[in-house]
């Protein structure tokens, strides 16, 4: 085939594909994304009309649900904004800040609310607002879902597993406590376990209930207790030798090394403080997680 009959074999396909294409392009229902395939489908034009914040603890855990409203009659989009530490901020940020913001405007052009609500206030990033803006991208999707009637994940392309693992949480204050209730977890079908053990000496270690007073006859600036950071990173890779020892290595063990948050750290002797120093810096440069994780993640 020689340049000309190409040049005319091209043209005609064109003809053939490329029209109809032009002829959507020319109905904008590509260059307005979701909202101009709504507008294809003849469906009416959307606009956000009250967002509301929801504040609640189950299981004690502080958690924020984002509620967007729009003009269509009974279809709304659900969002989590999360920040357990500061429920009450994150809340002030939606409902004084974005709610203001968003009211009218179109809930399918997600990318544009998000880019224009980030750039909207002069200090950026941040929990505070990454939470509360994580909350409104969530809820937008949640809208073009039930909109498209089709699951969000299939907007983003489609699912690429067809089940992911979850894991149990285990913890004790002996090793042998840890190891039971890793049992049981196993036995319920686990294969992924979180353990966490109490450090002696050490009252309120994070994951391990029972070791602390109540902390409702404790002043809230003062509860955790006094946080040795030396016994823990001692304590936890002679967890993780004791429970693969016991248990082998069809299991998979996880630890959240979340310590230290709400708590006090004493002055040392300087004797002990350079041993402690030590512990803390493994700890942070993350030579405890390479220990942890050799042979049991």
């Amino acid at each position: 085939m020689d340049r000309r009959d190409f040049v005319s074999t091209s043209a005609a396909s064109f003809a053939a594909v490329g029209l109809p294409l032009m002829a959507a392009a020319e109905q904008g229902i590509f260059s307005r994304g979701p909202a101009g395939a709504a507008q294809g489908r003849r469906l009416p034009a959307l606009r956000i009309t009250d967002l509301q914040t929801i504040l609640t603890q189950p299981a004690n855990i502080r958690l924020i649900v984002v509620k967007i409203m729009t003009s269509e009659p009974g279809l709304y989009g659900l969002g989590c904004a999360t920040f357990t530490q500061r429920a009450r901020v994150v809340e002030t940020a939606i409902d004084r800040y974005l709610k203001p913001f968003l009211i009218g405007k179109d809930p399918l052009q997600i990318e544009d609310i998000f880019q224009s609500g980030f750039v909207s206030s002069y200090w950026r990033n941040g929990p505070v607002l990454g939470n509360a803006l994580s909350g409104v991208d969530m809820a937008l999707w949640d809208i073009v879902g039930k909109r498209a009637n089709m699951p969000v994940y299939q907007l983003f392309g489609g699912k690429c597993r067809d089940a992911v693992d979850t894991y149990a949480h285990t913890s004790g204050r002996t090793f042998q406590e840890v190891e039971a209730a890793a049992r049981r977890a196993r036995e319920r079908g686990y294969r992924h376990i979180r353990i966490q053990v109490g450090v002696p000496g050490l009252t309120g270690t994070y994951g391990v209930g029972g070791q602390a007073q109540n902390e409702r006859d404790v002043p809230i600036n003062r509860r955790g207790g006094l946080w040795e950071p030396g016994p823990y990173v001692r304590i936890v890779p002679k967890l993780f030798e004791h429970m693969r020892r016991q248990m082998g290595d069809d299991v998979e063990f996880l630890h959240d090394t979340a310590d230290g948050r709400r708590r006090r750290i004493p002055a040392r002797h300087p004797r002990t403080r350079a041993a402690d120093s030590r512990d803390a810096a493994l700890s942070r440069s993350g030579t405890l997680s390479a220990i942890l994780s050799r042979g049991s993640v």
